[in-house]
């Protein structure tokens, strides 16, 4: 088989009216497009965008791995490659046990990683704070649930309706007081989530009134509890010296 740069030559020598032919299949396709001038520069191209790093260690980079072989040699994008090492190259083509897997990321949980089976970002383990928006929200929250009685579920945008100057974020940080066990979320039909719709817990209720205190913070991974912050609070001490609860229960009266 002589050796091809060309990907107009790999294209007309390994499809004839547009049939493969039957030296050029399987491996030997793939080995002759890896010498042609289009992937030289596809693989230059993803090296650059990774800086030549290992996308799994950071190591230096040896390899461009394809992450699947859907389209067409040449028609690749960068989405559909990846850097590798060789070592984390090979891992790849036989990877470590699933348990082997878990071991890993638990053990670098404080630096991002990639799946060595998938090529998915895992992020880094996070630091959540129960900040005074959070509180100020499950606050609303009890209260709702005793002045409404018949209603079990409540929609948190009702409730962020209330407290002004509510960023975006902060709405969508209202399904982190879980991790305190102080909210439950409605799952969907589907079985997820998504639905917005919370209630109160026990747990949530004895914070609000005062009866526990609750760490500041906790340290999540993978969208899972895996540690508590040491230091607790309160929940005056959570809302803020300047927050006054008498007057967000007074804006209560009335709800829309």
């Amino acid at each position: 088989m002589s050796d091809v740069r060309c990907y107009e030559q790999f294209l007309r020598l390994c499809f004839d009216a547009g049939k493969p032919k039957e030296e050029f299949t399987g491996k030997a396709i793939y080995n002759m497009y890896l010498k042609t001038t289009r992937w030289e520069q596809l693989r230059n191209e993803r090296m650059a965008l990774d800086q030549h790093e290992c996308r799994m260690c950071d190591s230096a980079a040896q390899v461009v791995h394809h992450r699947h072989y859907k389209k067409p040699f040449g028609q690749e994008t960068m989405h559909d490659l990846t850097s590798l090492c060789h070592r984390c190259h090979k891992n790849h083509h036989v990877p470590p046990s699933i348990e082997e897997i878990r071991r890993q990321f638990e053990e670098n949980s404080n630096k991002d990683q990639v799946c060595p089976c998938c090529f998915t970002a895992i992020k880094k383990k996070r630091k959540r704070y129960l900040y005074s928006t959070l509180v100020h929200g499950l606050v609303l929250l009890d209260n709702f649930s005793k002045t409404h009685p018949d209603v079990e579920w409540v929609h948190a945008e009702r409730l962020f309706k209330k407290i002004k100057n509510a960023s975006t974020s902060s709405r969508g940080d209202f399904a982190k007081l879980r991790y305190w066990g102080f909210v439950e979320l409605k799952t969907g039909t589907s079985g997820k989530s998504r639905s917005g719709l919370y209630k109160i817990t026990a747990r949530g209720r004895e914070f609000v009134n005062g009866i526990m205190s609750v760490s500041k913070a906790v340290w999540v991974h993978r969208g899972k509890l895996i540690e508590w912050e040491k230091e607790t609070v309160t929940l005056q001490q959570a809302l803020g010296v300047d927050f006054d609860l008498n007057e967000v229960l007074s804006s209560t009266e009335e709800w829309d």
